[in-house]
């Protein structure tokens, strides 16, 4: 749940940095490049910020969703019971619980590579 107020808080800076627009050009000393390489690269980041707080609760929303129709689906005959012993076996929902800290952490590198390469590139 903490990663939520990540991404909350990412999406909060976003939406001011949206409304004071070219109101930042006097701390940039007027550069309109600048400004506009600048921002490039802290909406990357904060986009990457959004994406790396939401991740860990989509995989865990998703892990609780299939352990709730393993459940449901395990006392049924034909494919659904097959798909299920599969679910259970493996157990995929622990494993996509495990995994989502993982991908935000990779999501969160990533960005700031591209934040990198944004700014460099501009």
């Amino acid at each position: 749940m903490p990663l939520i107020w990540l991404s909350a808080l990412c999406v909060a800076i976003m939406v001011i940095l949206l409304v004071l627009g070219e109101r930042t050009l006097p701390i940039l000393g007027g550069d309109r490049d600048l400004a506009a390489r600048l921002y490039k690269t802290v909406f990357m980041l904060l986009g990457s910020g959004i994406m790396a707080g939401l991740i860990p609760s989509a995989t865990g929303f998703v892990a609780r969703f299939l352990r709730n129709r393993v459940e449901a689906l395990a006392g049924q005959d034909g494919m659904f019971a097959a798909g299920a012993q599969f679910v259970t076996r493996h157990d995929i929902p622990g494993l996509m619980e495990r995994a989502g800290p993982v991908l935000a952490a990779l999501t969160g590198i990533g960005g700031l590579v591209l934040a990198a390469v944004i700014w460099k590139t501009e």
